[in-house]
């Protein structure tokens, strides 16, 4: 009795573990091997955790699946074996032109006959688990063992090539950065200034209506010159912003990354920045995420355009119940069916919440200047 419970909960536990380790361990260190220079941890913020709470979760959930009577218990081995089944094979060969931490411009949005189709394909392979499970014919059991071994040890060898390949970068923090210096955002040159307010996200409609109503809006920026014809040519933040600070139009074949590379290093940028530099202008751009004006790229790709670039002390701190739940929705996002995914997907804004910087945040008021002023 006791070895006859031992076996069955040794393969219950093959199989739940190897549905854990997809979602919640491999698939989240993969993510981040990829992407670490973009998100700005290191694999010690997260990886042993998941493992640890992976391994043990596996435990316990297969030791109550174990005690189920055996119509429930086949049930669940057969939904958990669909479940690895349909994410393995929706990862490797289904998710064509996913965007996965701004890979593209745009988006993955997937055609209305794509997602049928997916949900589809993943109805016929979990109803086939359950065929499999119900069918006396046939060993359930060993079927879905060996399709939870034959999938744990393919992956089992990724997650280890995965160590090999990676550079220090990903599990050491570095002693300094290149960041954008906010010290100097209320400071003034004593000859000329030229200074730029871009109001993300506000319509100059709105200003127009709220001059209507107060006529004396405008009066305390009475040496600013107000566009009424300047609206970016881009609707978001991305890519307004470094649209405007370069002139260089988006390209939707390049990635976010390499997009951004082009806008510092291109003859046209070049030469407005080095017309600049002749008539001795000094550029600064204060903006609270540097990301919007470099992407997942160090700020080196500025090229020395930019005065406040500078390198600090990279002390940062980490909001760890964010990093968690970014990662484990990335990974669902890459696992799930196409109808399911934009339920997970992860915008550009959480992942830069993830990590602060506390000695060199941006300012938003100043007031010994406001002081002055009155």
């Amino acid at each position: 009795m006791i070895l006859s419970f031992y076996k069955k909960y040794l393969l219950t536990l093959l199989i739940i573990f190897n549905l854990i380790f997809t979602w919640c361990i491999f698939g989240p260190t993969e993510l981040f091997f990829a992407n670490y220079i973009e998100l700005g941890f290191i694999y010690s913020d997260f990886g042993l955790k998941f493992l640890a709470v992976g391994i043990i979760a596996a435990l316990f959930i297969s030791f109550f699946i174990s005690l189920l009577p055996n119509v429930l218990y086949k049930g669940g081995l057969a939904f958990v074996s669909g479940i690895s089944v349909g994410a393995y094979i929706q990862n490797m060969f289904l998710n064509k032109g996913l965007d996965q931490i701004g890979a593209t411009a745009e988006g993955y949005v997937p055609e209305l006959k794509k997602v049928v189709g997916n949900a589809a394909l993943w109805a016929i392979i979990i109803v086939g688990a359950f065929v499999i499970a119900y069918v006396k014919k046939l060993n359930e059991k060993k079927i879905f063992g060996m399709i939870a071994a034959f999938l744990l040890l393919v992956q089992l060898v990724g997650f280890g090539s995965l160590f090999l390949t990676a550079d220090k970068a990903a599990f050491e923090n570095p002693k300094s950065e290149l960041c954008l210096d906010m010290e100097e955002q209320f400071t003034y040159s004593d000859k000329e200034n030229i200074i730029i307010l871009m109001f993300d996200n506000v319509s100059n409609v709105w200003l127009d209506e709220a001059r209507d109503i107060y006529p004396d809006i405008l009066d305390s920026v009475k040496d600013f010159t107000y566009f009424t014809n300047a609206d970016c040519n881009y609707y978001g933040t991305f890519p307004s912003v470094v649209h405007v600070l370069t002139g260089n139009p988006v390209d939707f074949d390049l990635s976010v990354n390499e997009y951004m590379q082009e806008c510092w290093d291109n003859p046209y940028t070049n030469a407005y920045y080095d017309l600049l530099a002749e008539h001795n202008y000094k550029i600064n751009a204060f903006i609270y995420q540097k990301e919007i004006i470099a992407a997942g790229n160090s700020l080196d790709i500025t090229n020395g355009k930019l005065a406040n670039v500078v390198e600090k002390n990279a002390r940062k701190e980490v909001d760890y119940p964010l990093l968690y739940q970014t990662l484990l929705q990335m990974s669902c996002y890459r696992y799930l069916p196409d109808g399911m995914k934009q339920n997970f997907n992860v915008n550009s804004e959480q992942y830069a919440r993830i990590i602060s910087h506390p000695e060199n945040t941006i300012a938003y008021a100043n007031t010994d200047f406001y002081k002055v002023l009155k």
